[in-house]
C-alpha cells in the first residue's frame, strides 16, 4: 500500500521530499496538485507557534519567542496580531471575481440595514465583535454598523476566497480564528459554501438568501436543512432591493423574492426548531 504523504508547512519542499521518501519533483507536484499555498503555510506555521508558545507563557515577549524559537524579532512582531486575534490570515486569492448570485450587468443585490439590525439586536450576545464575510460581495459589509448599540465595535474581515478558490476555501480551518460569519453566497457551489460557514462559524453563521428555499423543492438546499437546520430566519417582507455597479444607496430596481437571513447555531443546533421573524 502506498504510503500517504505527509506535509510539514515549516520545512522546505527539499526537506519534505526527503522526510516523504520522495523526489523533490513529486514533492512539488504533491504541493501543485493539492493547491497549497506554501506562503500561507509557513505564515500559519508561525502563527501557531506563537499561539502555542503563549499558552503555556502567557507573558512572553516578542524577543523572548524569537530567542525561543529561533525567529527573528521582526518575524515574531509581524505576526504577533495574527496570533493576539486581533487580525485574520487569509491566503493569496485573486480579487476581480464577484459573486454570480442573481446578477446581472454589474446589479447587486443589497442587504438591507433593517434586516442586519435586527440580526444585531437578536444575537448581539452571541455574535461577539468578529464578523467574517467569504464570498466579499460588498452587499454584507455595507450595512454592518460600526458598533451596536452596546458598545461593541465590530471588526469586519472579508476576502472572496468561497468565489475565487472554493476548493481552498473547504481546507482553511477558520475556527482558531474565532469569526462569526455574515455573507451571501453564490448559486455555484453554494452548499458546500453554506456548510463550510456553519462549521467555520464560532457560534453563528447568517447566510442571506431567497426565503422561498424554505417552501420550494430544492434538491441543493434540501441536503443543506438536512445536515443542519437553522435555528432562526428573519424575513424581510420587503422585496429584495438590486443596486447598480455597487451603489448601495440609489436602488437600482427590486428583485422578485422576499429574502431573508438564514441563522444556523452552532449552540443550539440540537433543538430541531426553527424560528421565522418578519421584519
Amino acid at each position: 500500500m502506498q504510503k500517504e504523504i505527509e506535509y510539514n508547512p515549516s520545512l522546505s519542499v527539499s526537506e519534505n521530499a526527503k522526510a516523504n521518501g520522495i523526489s523533490v519533483d513529486a514533492m512539488r507536484y504533491y504541493i501543485k496538485k493539492n493547491g497549497i499555498d506554501r506562503r500561507y503555510e509557513q505564515k500559519t506555521a508561525i502563527i501557531n507557534m506563537i499561539i502555542k508558545y503563549r499558552r503555556y507563557y502567557p507573558d512572553a515577549t516578542p524577543n523572548e519567542i524569537a530567542r525561543r524559537t529561533k525567529k527573528s524579532v521582526n518575524t515574531i512582531k509581524k505576526y504577533w496580531d495574527y496570533a493576539e486575534g486581533n487580525d485574520l490570515l487569509l491566503p493569496s486569492v485573486k480579487q476581480n471575481k464577484r459573486s454570480s448570485f442573481n446578477i446581472h450587468n454589474k446589479e447587486y443585490f443589497t442587504v438591507p440595514e433593517e434586516i442586519i439590525n435586527y440580526l444585531i439586536k437578536d444575537n448581539y450576545r452571541k455574535l461577539g465583535y468578529r464578523l467574517f464575510d467569504p464570498c466579499n460581495n460588498g452587499n454584507i459589509t455595507h450595512a454592518i454598523p460600526k458598533q451596536n448599540g452596546w458598545g461593541i465595535e465590530y471588526k469586519v474581515f472579508v476576502d472572496n476566497i468561497a468565489i475565487s478558490d472554493i476548493e481552498r476555501f473547504k481546507k482553511i480551518n477558520y475556527i482558531p480564528y474565532n469569526v462569526n460569519i455574515i455573507t451571501m453566497p453564490p448559486e455555484k457551489n453554494r452548499v458546500e459554501i453554506i456548510k463550510k460557514c456553519i462549521e467555520s462559524a464560532r457560534r453563528i453563521a447568517a447566510i442571506y438568501m431567497p426565503f422561498k428555499y424554505l417552501f420550494i423543492k430544492d434538491t441543493e438546499m434540501e441536503e443543506v436543512f438536512r445536515y443542519r437546520e437553522p435555528a432562526r430566519v428573519y424575513a424581510y417582507y420587503p422585496r429584495g432591493k438590486q443596486s447598480k455597479n455597487e451603489d448601495y444607496i440609489n436602488i437600482y430596481q427590486e428583485s422578485e423574492d422576499i429574502y431573508a437571513l438564514f441563522v444556523w447555531d452552532n449552540v443550539h443546533r440540537f433543538r430541531n426548531r426553527t424560528t421565522i421573524h418578519w421584519i
